[in-house]
């Protein structure tokens, strides 16, 4: 027998009952991680559940209205979802292919009911298996190889993975009396976002990324258990620190920031090492480092060879509505990036 249900933010106990049964999820799927992004304001926190006979399906998800478009168009009575920022995906316990296809012909009968012209989705590279749904959602894709450390090997054997450079860079700034905290209270929350702040001034980053200071605040109200705000301190004063999501055995590396005047005494190294073996010590089995832009890359396979892949998924659920989006906001606003990646196309240049 399949049955189906639309729990919202207000529905956080059966949420969190739902995700009980299933033997492997992160933080990012819990109701509380989720509700963040409606109370910012971008849309109404959503889990789609699929069950039936056999097997469990969850998919968590932000509604965006896109009658908050900056543009005018036909579809104010419209929406679109995504997961939230970090990551994501689809979660299920003994779905196979054909299980998958009927989870997927449900959700689309969800998206036409409810008028979802579109869907973009993080698949998170340790719960969620992608592949999975390569046949029913129109375009998978490998969005990057994300470092990875196995905190089940020794300490030692965890630093001798380390690029050279970056042991020595360790001894320095350990030398130099820099300390670092897991800030329990939020104490430095405020200077976290200050700096932070600063940083994306300094890279000209005007987007998404460019979080408000209510977004961190929100962060200090989930439980401590499940998130971590990790500073690297001289004298009491920040020199960078670091967001971490735990949940079990897995800790995700979240957003980060460092002052760009001690930048060659490099604390968020000296950071990210503590955070490391002190998720050892507390029996976490890997932390997941992420990907990003060449040259923080580089600073991250630093700590790690070891990568998995990170993906995607896109699909577009009304056509015509998708394309009469996309041919409006042509018509305004930024200039759309020639063969852009972005989706949906029609948020290019307004997120």
């Amino acid at each position: 027998m399949k049955h189906t249900s639309v729990l919202t933010s207000s529905d956080s106990k059966h949420w969190r009952a739902y995700l009980q049964k299933l033997p492997d999820k992160d933080f990012t799927f819990f109701p509380e991680y989720v509700r963040i992004y409606q109370q910012c304001g971008e849309g109404e926190a959503e889990c789609f559940v699929y069950e039936d006979d056999d097997g469990l399906v969850l998919y968590p998800y932000i509604r965006r209205p896109l009658s908050k478009l900056p543009f005018q168009h036909a579809f104010s009575d419209c929406y679109d979802v995504s997961t939230p920022y970090c990551y994501g995906g689809i979660l299920g316990k003994n779905i196979n292919g054909r299980a998958a296809q009927d989870f997927r012909k449900a959700f689309e009968e969800h998206a036409k009911d409810t008028r979802i012209v579109s869907e973009f989705v993080r698949f998170h590279p340790l719960t969620c298996r992608a592949q999975l749904w390569e046949r029913s959602i129109q375009k998978i894709t490998l969005h990057s190889h994300n470092v990875v450390v196995d905190l089940t090997k020794s300490h030692e054997e965890i630093m001798q993975g380390y690029r050279p450079r970056l042991r020595s860079y360790i001894r320095a700034t350990d030398a130099a009396g820099i300390r670092v905290i897991l800030d329990k209270n939020f104490m430095y929350i405020d200077d976290f976002f200050d700096m932070y702040s600063q940083n994306m001034k300094r890279l000209h980053q005007t987007g998404y990324l460019n979080f408000s200071h209510d977004f961190f605040k929100m962060f200090a109200s989930l439980p401590k258990k499940n998130v971590l705000l990790y500073v690297a301190v001289d004298d009491k004063k920040i020199l960078s620190g670091a967001f971490f999501f735990r949940f079990d055995s897995i800790i995700d590396y979240f957003l980060a920031a460092s002052s760009y005047q001690h930048k060659n005494i490099r604390p968020s190294h000296f950071l990210i090492h503590q955070a490391i073996h002190e998720a050892k010590d507390s029996g976490a089995k890997i932390l997941q480092l992420g990907a990003g832009e060449e040259s923080l890359c580089f600073f991250k396979r630093g700590f790690s060879k070891k990568t998995v892949p990170y993906y995607i998924g896109q699909h577009i659920h009304d056509e015509a509505a998708y394309r009469d989006l996309v041919e409006s906001r042509m018509r305004v606003g930024p200039p759309l990036e020639k063969d852009t990646a972005y989706f949906p196309l029609y948020r290019s240049g307004l997120e």
